[in-house]
């Protein structure tokens, strides 16, 4: 596996489209063993190693895909809180060129663990409150082709006043059966999602888009394939979370940290579920859909407003 892997994504309904600055970037990671580090000079190691694991701390943050069978790591997404080690410890254990790193360096992973836990953990904090705001401008902003609501973030509200405006689902998703947001948000919060077609297909195209942070677009794919059950069930909580009021945001404290790592653990479950009793049925209703879009634009393509054939072929 790579040192920073990301999923490559293609996005069939915004392949004319540029995607936005920044979206998909990736961050490459030179080895170790390619890089030499002072180790003599405290200054230019200490600058080394907070530059080395704020990168990797980047990569395992979005590093959502599973990888070849058997060789998926734990995801970076939550660790005792009590232990300001445990995050750099996670970080560390993750990556084997660290370990031996901190073998050479260190008296192992739990000193080194120890020296950056502060640092890496607010790092890791920081970044995952990133990547919830690309999975809000994904899936609940209007200008996503792939948003399940309408005034739900505070940057789009439609009025100006104390009181927010009520969220309002996307015409799509109500045409889909859902009749309200408390509906959507029981929805996702179930084992159930991937059987509302119009769900699925905009969950994968925004998985597939390359809007993420450190991805790229890739063609309509298998969800197995996107993201591991962990991920998904973090972005799902999120999402959750984020019907729940106009203009959601939560407090970064200890009690929250705790509700919402509850929250996914229940979530995880669900979705487990979800993926083995519908994921396969709802990726083969997803690819004939598509196919028969295709085939509609195909034959859209092939009038030629009416010209004749002597005008456009040789």
């Amino acid at each position: 596996m790579a040192i920073c892997h990301a999923s490559i994504h293609y996005s069939r309904r915004n392949n004319k489209k540029k995607r936005a600055k920044g979206a998909g970037r990736k961050i490459k990671a030179t080895p170790l063993s390619e890089r030499p580090v002072g180790a003599d000079n405290n200054s230019q190691r200490n600058d080394y190693e907070s530059v080395m694991l704020a990168t990797r701390c980047i990569c395992a943050t979005h590093d959502i895909s599973p990888g070849p069978s058997g060789s998926t790591l734990d995801p970076f997404l939550y660790w005792p809180t009590a232990k300001t080690e445990a995050c750099a410890a996670k970080l560390i254990e993750r990556y084997q060129d660290l370990v031996k790193y901190a073998e050479k360096h260190y008296f192992g992973v739990t000193e080194m663990a120890t020296k950056w836990g502060s640092v890496v953990a607010r790092k890791a904090t920081n970044e995952r409150a990133i990547q919830i705001q690309y999975i809000k401008a994904i899936w609940l902003s209007s200008r996503s082709p792939y948003h399940f609501v309408t005034n739900a973030l505070a940057s789009e509200q439609t009025v100006t006043s104390a009181s927010s405006g009520p969220i309002q689902l996307s015409e799509n998703i109500q045409h889909s059966g859902i009749e309200s947001v408390e509906d959507l948000r029981n929805m996702i919060k179930s084992d159930k999602m991937y059987t509302n077609e119009v769900l699925y297909d905009y969950f994968c195209a925004g998985l597939e888009s390359g809007r993420l942070k450190q991805s790229e677009q890739m063609t309509p794919t298998h969800i197995k394939k996107l993201i591991t059950v962990a991920h998904e069930a973090h972005f799902r909580a999120e999402i959750w979370f984020a019907l729940s009021i106009p203009a959601y945001h939560h407090r970064p404290h200890k009690q929250w940290i705790a509700t919402r790592k509850a929250e996914w653990q229940r979530f995880l479950e669900l979705v487990y579920r979800d993926r083995k009793d519908n994921a396969d049925n709802a990726h083969l209703r997803r690819m004939q859909s598509l196919d028969e879009a295709d085939q509609n634009s195909d034959e859209d393509n092939s009038n030629n407003e009416g010209l004749d054939p002597k005008y456009f072929k040789e």
